[in-house]
């Protein structure tokens, strides 16, 4: 909707611009007409239901109601429509509100309308976001010696507890690197509407920005954005290394934290929304990009994880080191179910790129419980919500646009999803 009304101020702005430069006046009155009944016309269609009322179109508001009180004060001041004026002057005048315009609705056409992917499940689900301290760790990622916090939000189905306590799978997802908590909203309320309990952490400054439930905003550090985009294992896999272990450390150990709480809480007397409908038997994990890194790292690591989900993530936790320029990879048997889900991005260079050796590897396993499946016609981004929120950052992010409906391919991320954890949890 965004295009459609720059489109339309572009069509209102050249008419009038036109107009100037063929009568060689200022045309105040037809402007400050057009201003006012643009603003009256912007009005009545959120009026009426026609466009959600949300920041993305707070700035065209102020800008269309500056502009329309602008035009209402030419209109009392009575100037004479032919007032003589260089043409080169009315052009001028015609791009800067252009401009002004474009500048407005750029929030819109970033980030516009769209209707989520509806779940599927018996279950209303419900959300809550809750902010935890760990004072355990100080001055993680930064120096700032301050103990962790983490925002964590969660999915849940609304039911009676008493109906149906302690009955219902936990699932804790990591986001990618500079993601947010919210990157695959539409996947959790799926798995929350089936009946799973779903936390998604904000990891502090590895998240593009976290608010917590203070409403403290925390924007993501700027040495670890630096890295990576610097990070290059083709070029230096040792450097590589050192990125992914640093990076894969703070996030396993929020991971470690953020279960611990949920368990705990889900064990003690004071329970409450969600932590009480929450089985600590049936556990799983799930990440997107470093996210799922991180996912597949604590798989490993703790014995009371039952399934694993990545969408489009190296096995980056099992390199064991670099010799002769190359990963060594642990050997060792991955000790519980995983699924791989991957774009067109990486699908054709598993074999290629250094850091998904060992998911290569996995494409040959005939082992029931390690499931690889290739979502072809989009890309990275093309996995996560993303590509509902911002078409246009996806398509940028992505470096190429979708050749498939982004909806059909969420639906089918959430489809394969829930059938692997009903199946595993």
């Amino acid at each position: 909707m965004g295009a459609v009304i720059l489109g339309a101020a572009v069509v209102v702005e050249v008419a009038l611009t036109v107009h100037g430069v063929r009568t060689r006046s200022r045309q105040h009155r037809a402007r400050a007409v057009a201003r006012v009944v643009w603003c009256a016309g912007l009005l009545l269609v959120f009026g009426v239901g026609r466009l959600e009322w949300s920041p993305r179109y707070y700035a065209l508001l102020l800008v269309s109601v500056l502009l329309a009180g602008h035009g209402l004060w030419a209109l009392l001041r009575a100037r004479s429509a032919d007032e003589p004026l260089e043409p080169w002057r009315t052009i001028r005048t015609g791009t800067m509100v252009t401009l002004l315009m474009f500048a407005a609705t750029l929030p819109a056409i970033v980030f516009p309308e769209y209707e989520p992917v509806p779940a599927t499940g018996e279950y209303r689900v419900a959300t809550v976001t809750r902010t935890y301290v760990d004072p355990s760790r100080r001055g993680v990622v930064t120096d700032d010696g301050r103990s962790r916090r983490l925002t964590v939000q969660f999915w849940f189905p609304d039911v009676h507890h008493d109906d149906a306590a302690s009955s219902h799978a936990l699932l804790v997802y990591s986001h990618g690197g500079a993601g947010l908590r919210t990157a695959n909203a539409s996947l959790f309320a799926e798995l929350a509407s089936h009946g799973k309990v779903v936390a998604s952490i904000d990891h502090t400054h590895h998240s593009l920005y976290t608010t917590d439930t203070a409403g403290q905003t925390t924007w993501i550090d700027r040495t670890f954005w630096r890295e990576l985009n610097q990070e290059d294992a083709r070029e230096d896999r040792q450097g590589s290394l050192r990125f992914y272990r640093r990076w894969l450390e703070v996030r396993i150990d929020d991971l470690d934290f953020v279960i611990d709480h949920v368990l705990r809480e889900a064990a003690s007397t004071e329970r409450a929304t969600p932590y009480a409908l929450v089985d600590g038997r049936r556990i799983g994990v799930m990440g997107h990009s470093l996210g799922g890194s991180a996912a597949l790292g604590i798989g490993r690591t703790r014995d009371d994880i039952s399934a694993v989900v990545a969408l489009e993530s190296p096995l980056l936790w099992d390199i064991e080191g670099v010799e002769a320029g190359e990963f060594v990879w642990n050997q060792n048997r991955y000790p519980v179910p995983m699924l791989h889900i991957y774009s067109d991005r990486s699908w054709g260079s598993l074999g290629e790129w250094p850091q998904y050796a060992a998911n290569h590897a996995l494409l040959q396993e005939t082992d029931p419980t390690v499931v690889s499946m290739h979502l072809a016609g989009v890309g990275h981004f093309g996995l996560t919500d993303l590509a509902l929120t911002s078409p246009l950052m996806t398509r940028l992010l992505d470096g190429w646009r979708s050749t498939r409906d982004r909806r059909s391919a969420l639906e089918a991320v959430n489809e394969v999803t829930l059938e692997f954890v009903e199946t595993h949890l």
